[in-house]
C-alpha cells in the first residue's frame, strides 16, 4: 500500500501473513524465462534455466534418465551455453531458433560466424524456426513449420519478462514490456518507491533511448548508485548501460557492446549517411609467438568519428579488447582515440598495434578518405557496378578462385596496371583486408576508380557457408571422451586405397600457428616442395581461413588431403604429396614480397 507504506509479506514456510512499513522502499524484483505456455512445464522433461537450482534440477534429470537427444529453443547466451552443455555429455542436440540469426546483440554477419561455428559441433541448427507445441507426453517437438523433432529433453530459453507485478499493483508508472520505469537515480513515479535490475527501464547510454537490457553488470551497479540516493548520501545518477556482454560457447568467445546496426537501424540511422563500419581479422597476440588465434573484430562508429559499438567473435583475447572498447566508449571516445590507446604489448599477450588499434586505424583510414570500403553486402546487392580483383598471391589463388575475378598478385600489381581499364570500378579484395587496401591506394594514386571489399575473402566465405548440412564422418556425439575437444568438427577427407600409407611413409610437421594469410598456404607450398612423393606433411595452424583453403589447395596441386581437424582455435592437416589428381589448371609457386599478418 504506497499510500500508508505498508508491505503486506506472507510468510511461505507456514503461509502466514505480516506487516512491514518503510520511508523508502527498493523493488529488485528481477525477471524470469518467458513461458509461451505453462502447461508446458508439466512435462518431467520440459526445463527452463534462471538460477542455480534450474540446473540442479536439469543435473538430476539428466544423471537418472540418461536422455540421448535434447531440443533448446532459443539461441541466446542461456541457449548457446546449455548447447554445449549438453553436447559435452553426449547428448546429441537440436537448437531452434525463430530468428534468422543466433544472439539477438549481434548483427546478422558477425552471427553467422557463431552460426557456423556451432553447426561445425554438429548441433543440428534450425533458424528462422519457431517452438510450435509438444505432442507424444512431451517426447516430441513441433515447429512452426509443423516439422517433428523426437527428444527426451527440452530446454526453454525464449527470453525474460520482467517480474513487475508488484510494481503493477502499487500503480508505479511501467512501459510497454512491463518495465518500471524510473529516473537517472533509479526512483519511480512514487518519490519513495526505487527499483534497479532486470525489472526496469534504463537509459541507453549510447543513444540515449530507453532500453531494458537484464545483465548482472549494469544490475549491480544500480544497486550500488540507488544505495546512496535512498540513504541521503551524496547523489549518483545512474547514466545508463552499454550492454556490455560475452559468452563462451565451445571454445569460441564472443562478446558486443554498445549499439548495433540492428539497433542503429531500427532508430532511424543510416548505414554510410550517419554510422559506418569496420571488420578486421587481428591475431589474439603477436603471431611470431606460439598460440596466437585469429578473431573477427567488427566497430561500428558515427559520421563523426564517435564509437557507437563493436562485436568480436573469436578464441583468446576478445574479453580484454571488448572492455577496453566498453571503457573507451564509457569516456565518449572516437576512432581517433583508439588509435591512440597506448595497451600494454608483449609478444605473449598483444601486438605492438593491438586489435583494438587496428579498427581505430582502419575507421580512421575512411574518415580521412585514404579508403572506400564496400561491406559483403553492398556488393551483393550491386554486382553490376563492381569488377573484382584478386590481388592474392598464387599459392593463395590455388586454395579458392573466383570465377568473375580479375586476379593480379599485389606483388606483381604496379608492373600490370596496363592490364586494367581506368573505365571500371574495380573491387579489391584479399584474404582478411590488409592487402586489398594497399592495392586500393596503389590504384588510386595512379588514378583508378577503386574500393577494398571489406573483411577480404573471409569474411565472404563465412557469410556464403552452407550450414544447412554439415557432414562429418566422425560425429562429436560419438567421441569417448565428451571432455576432449581436441578432435571437435573432425573430419576425414579423403581415404587412399593405400590405408597404411601414414604408417609407412616419411611424416613431416608444419607448424604455421600465428601465421595470417597468406603465410599457411606459402608455406605450405615450400614445404611440399621439399618433401618426396608419397611423403606426409603434418600441419597445425590457427589462421581459420587455412581449414577452408587447405582442402581445395590440395585438389588443384595434385596433393592429397587425408584428414583435416580443428578444435580450441588450431586447425590440423595432413597432406600427402602428390596421389591426388589436379582438379584445376594451376599457377606456379612464386615467392611473395608482402605478407600479411593482422
Amino acid at each position: 500500500d504506497p499510500k500508508q507504506k505498508e508491505l503486506k509479506i506472507n510468510r511461505l514456510k507456514d503461509n502466514s501473513e505480516y506487516t512491514l512499513t518503510y520511508d523508502k522502499l527498493l523493488l529488485s524484483t528481477g525477471s524470469s524465462p518467458f513461458v509461451p505456455n505453462p502447461e508446458l512445464l508439466k512435462f518431467p522433461n520440459v526445463f527452463t534455466l534462471w538460477n542455480i537450482p534450474d540446473v540442479d534440477n536439469i543435473t538430476a534429470y539428466i544423471k537418472e534418465h540418461q536422455p540421448k537427444k535434447a531440443v533448446v529453443v532459443g539461441a541466446g547466451f542461456i541457449g548457446l551455453e546449455m548447447v554445449e552443455n549438453l553436447a559435452k555429455k553426449n547428448i546429441e542436440v537440436t537448437l531452434i531458433e525463430m530468428a534468422d540469426q543466433v544472439m539477438p546483440p549481434f548483427d546478422p554477419d558477425m552471427a553467422k560466424l557463431i552460426a557456423n561455428y556451432v553447426a561445425n559441433q554438429n548441433v543440428k541448427l534450425m533458424l528462422s524456426t519457431g517452438f510450435n507445441d509438444l505432442k507424444n507426453n512431451g517426447k516430441t517437438v513441433v515447429t512452426s513449420t509443423n516439422e517433428e523433432i523426437d527428444t527426451d529433453l527440452i530446454i526453454l530459453s525464449i527470453g525474460v519478462r520482467p517480474n513487475s507485478q508488484l510494481a503493477k499493483d502499487a500503480n508505479l508508472e511501467l512501459n510497454q514490456r512491463g518495465g518500471i520505469k524510473v529516473d537517472r537515480f533509479m526512483q519511480t513515479s512514487d518519490p519513495d518507491i526505487y527499483a534497479v535490475g532486470d525489472a526496469i527501464e534504463v537509459n541507453d547510454y549510447t543513444l540515449g533511448n530507453k532500453v531494458m537490457v537484464p545483465l548482472a553488470g549494469p544490475a549491480n551497479k544500480q544497486g550500488r548508485s540507488v544505495s546512496a540516493n535512498i540513504l541521503g548520501l551524496e547523489e549518483e545518477p545512474y547514466a545508463g548501460t552499454l550492454g556490455t556482454s560475452i559468452a563462451k560457447i565451445f571454445d569460441l568467445s564472443v562478446a558486443s557492446v554498445g549499439a548495433s546496426e540492428k539497433i542503429l537501424q531500427r532508430n532511424g540511422l543510416k548505414y554510410k549517411e550517419d554510422y559506418f563500419v569496420t571488420i578486421i581479422h587481428p591475431m589474439s597476440h603477436a603471431g611470431y609467438y606460439p598460440g596466437a588465434t585469429a578473431m573477427t573484430l567488427k566497430l561500428i562508429y558515427a559520421k563523426d568519428g564517435k564509437v557507437l559499438g563493436a562485436q568480436i567473435v573469436g578464441y583468446e583475447g576478445v574479453d580484454k579488447r571488448i572492455d577496453t572498447i566498453a571503457t573507451a566508449m564509457h569516456f565518449k571516445a572516437n576512432v581517433k582515440n583508439l588509435a591512440e590507446l597506448e595497451l600494454a604489448y608483449a609478444p605473449p599477450y598483444s601486438s605492438a598495434k593491438d586489435p583494438v588499434n587496428f579498427a581505430g586505424y582502419t575507421a580512421k583510414n575512411f574518415l580521412e578518405g585514404l579508403t572506400d570500403p564496400v561491406t559483403y553486402q553492398e556488393y551483393q546487392a550491386n554486382k553490376d557496378v563492381y569488377t573484382l580483383l584478386d590481388i592474392r598471391e598464387n599459392p593463395e589463388f590455388m586454395a579458392k578462385q573466383l570465377d568473375d575475378a580479375i586476379h593480379i598478385p599485389l606483388s606483381e600489381l604496379r608492373n600490370r596496371l596496363d592490364e586494367l581499364d581506368p573505365q571500371k570500378h574495380y573491387l579489391t579484395f584479399c584474404s582478411v583486408g590488409l592487402r586489398g587496401y594497399v592495392a586500393e591506394r596503389v590504384l588510386k594514386q595512379n588514378n583508378f576508380t577503386v574500393s577494398n571489399l571489406l573483411g577480404g575473402l573471409r569474411t565472404m566465405e563465412e557469410l556464403e557457408e552452407d550450414i544447412t548440412n554439415i557432414n562429418s564422418s566422425k560425429n562429436y556425439f560419438e567421441q569417448s571422451h565428451a571432455e576432449d575437444m581436441t578432435n571437435i568438427g573432425s573430419s576425414q577427407v579423403d581415404n587412399s586405397s593405400n590405408s597404411n600409407s601414414i604408417k609407412e611413409t616419411q611424416i613431416e610437421i608444419l607448424d604455421v600457428c600465428g601465421l595470417s594469410c597468406p603465410g599457411p598456404i606459402v608455406q605450405v607450398a615450400k614445404a611440399i616442395q621439399e618433401i618426396n612423393d608419397g611423403d606426409i606433411l603434418d600441419i597445425r595452424a590457427t589462421d581459420p581461413g587455412f581449414s577452408k583453403d587447405i582442402e581445395s589447395w590440395a585438389k588443384n596441386t595434385g596433393n592429397t588431403l587425408l584428414e583435416k581437424t580443428e578444435g580450441k582455435g588450431q586447425f590440423n592437416a595432413k597432406i600427402q604429396k602428390g596421389l591426388g589428381h589436379i582438379q584445376n589448371k594451376v599457377v606456379p609457386n612464386q615467392e611473395i614480397s608482402l605478407t600479411e599478418n593482422k
